[in-house]
């Protein structure tokens, strides 16, 4: 996989980290995605796309305030992601209780 690959020559890219995490998350491989997303936020934490994929990994793993979290900071660095982001925020929030 080129991803991987480019992972080798630049292990600490939040792009390629962000980029193999959702590939992992698009297939439903939570269990993948979140080591590497959780890469992607480390290396840049001012990575909008990488916080809401760590987001989108906790809410499939049903750790729904971790979602909510992840999704919040996406926001606040990028506000334009509110629109996309604003169902699944309110169905975390249900499936929560609140």
């Amino acid at each position: 996989m080129a991803e991987e690959a480019a992972l080798a020559e630049l292990p600490d890219s939040d792009i390629v980290l962000n980029n193999l995490g959702y590939s992992q998350l698009s297939v439903g491989r939570y269990d993948l995605a979140l080591p590497l997303l959780r890469q992607a936020v480390a290396a840049n934490a001012a990575n909008p796309q990488a916080h809401m994929n760590l987001g989108l990994t906790f809410f499939g793993l049903s750790r729904y305030s971790d979602a909510i979290s992840s999704w919040e900071t996406a926001i606040g660095l990028q506000p334009e992601l509110a629109a996309t982001l604003e169902d699944l925020v309110q169905e975390a929030r249900s499936r929560l209780g609140q």
